[in-house]
């Protein structure tokens, strides 16, 4: 929006939430709680940016907080993250909690974060954001956290990560709801991945509410999607189509992670060969970077290919982080303490 804003509801806050809660939106966000698998009344967490999306999540659960409870304050809490990165930052996150209030939202917390400027910006940005929230949450005592990723998000997410050369996961890069084990248990759930980003600020625009635009987003990757005509259009289509597309991938994902558990029940750093040459390709690197993970360790993605490609009966070695190493023989693929510097076996 243009010009100075001093307040992001341009109606009474009751009328806000009147008109949000018989906007058919509302229950689309309900139903896309019902797929994160969160109740309107459960304690969460939502991170707030002023943004349109944001801004409609919190508006829309802030209707559906008041309609099951009549009090929106014992189910929301709002975070809202300054990056410092432009002038307008700090104002913008006073709005956002000033709003928050507003429609009832008791807890609202306004966090400033430093972003390395030497790393990629929106990078650096999304994991100063994260860590924050996360720390915010377990602070409250809030297990969920909700963010506002939508239609065209996911859409974006897909094309980007298939330019990476992802696999599997590119498919379903943002899921309805995701334990992050990083963060302590706290589970990220996003109710609008069904909905377009026009369609939530015709929502926001018919219950008068404004929303901040950062101008900054333009400069990045998504940013640039967003303002060629040509892409943009094309991340529409593929938003439109891709919900089915990626329920399967979750589906494929989750029978992936349920045989690599299995293998993996016994001895959480080792398998038998006879199992790891049954598994597919990707299965394989998935079942190596968990088995280095269970270990305290990490390889390099372009290393976990190169041993996972490898049909070798002779001993091989691969440098792992930690002092660990991956060993692959015609016995069994292990994850090892090394006692010595192994060489990097970059042998197909």
């Amino acid at each position: 929006m243009d010009g100075l804003l001093t307040s992001l509801l341009r109606s009474d806050p009751e009328e806000t939430l009147r008109r949000a809660s018989r906007h058919q939106l509302t229950a689309r966000v309900a139903d896309g709680l019902t797929r994160a698998e969160l109740s309107a009344t459960e304690p969460v967490l939502l991170l707030v940016s002023g943004g349109s999306d944001s801004m409609a999540l919190l508006v829309a659960m802030a209707a559906l907080a008041d309609r099951a409870s009549n009090s929106v304050r014992s189910s929301l809490a709002v975070l809202t993250v300054d990056h410092g990165l432009r002038e307008e930052s700090a104002m913008e996150a006073r709005l956002v909690a000033s709003a928050a209030y507003a429609l009832g939202v008791e807890t609202c917390v306004c966090e400033r974060v430093q972003v390395r400027s030497d790393a990629n910006l929106l990078a650096a940005a999304r994991d100063a954001r994260y860590q924050v929230a996360g720390t915010t949450a377990r602070r409250l005592g809030i297990r969920t956290l909700v963010v506002a990723h939508q239609a065209e998000d996911r859409a974006e997410s897909l094309l980007l990560a298939l330019e990476r050369g992802d696999g599997l996961e590119s498919l379903a890069r943002l899921r309805p709801r995701r334990i992050m084990h990083d963060w302590g248990g706290v589970t990220v759930a996003r109710p609008l991945l069904g909905i377009s980003r026009a369609e939530l600020r015709a929502f926001l625009t018919d219950c008068h509410v404004d929303w901040v635009d950062d101008p900054s987003n333009a400069l990045h990757a998504r940013g640039a999607m967003r303002e060629e005509p040509a892409i943009a259009l094309l991340v529409e289509r593929v938003a439109r189509g891709l919900g089915n597309l990626a329920d399967e991938a979750l589906e494929c994902i989750a029978w992936r992670d349920r045989r690599i558990a299995e293998i993996l029940s016994q001895d959480a750093t080792s398998c038998r060969r006879q199992e790891f040459d049954t598994l597919p390709l990707s299965f394989r690197c998935v079942l190596i970077a968990q088995m280095a993970r269970n270990a305290g360790g990490e390889m390099s993605r372009s290393m976990i290919e190169v041993a996972a490609s490898s049909d070798s009966r002779a001993p091989r070695r691969y440098g792992c982080s930690n002092g660990m190493q991956l060993t692959i023989d015609a016995r069994g693929v292990r994850i090892v303490r090394s006692e010595f510097t192994a060489p990097r076996d970059t042998r197909p």
